[in-house]
């Protein structure tokens, strides 16, 4: 009964430190791979950021949100 529980202990802790956080270039290397698989690009339009990305209906461009313009713009109001 003692072994099991040692190596209940042992896989326990195996799983647990297994689960380690992905880094910042593992991030960005899936960013890019994103990109590239959905062609999607950021442009500036009227002083604003937008994402330009492609779709089975056609090219879709949505506002960023977090553009510079628009920060700039809300830091001095």
């Amino acid at each position: 009964m003692k072994k099991l529980s040692y190596v209940f202990y042992l896989l326990l802790s195996i799983l647990l430190f297994s689960c380690g956080g992905t880094s910042e270039s593992d991030n960005k290397i899936e960013k890019e791979r994103y990109q590239a698989e959905y062609d999607i690009q950021t442009i500036e339009h009227d002083s604003c950021e937008y994402i330009i990305y492609k779709e089975d209906k056609g090219v879709q461009m949505i506002h960023k949100q977090n553009c510079k313009f628009c920060e700039r713009r809300q830091s001095n109001s």
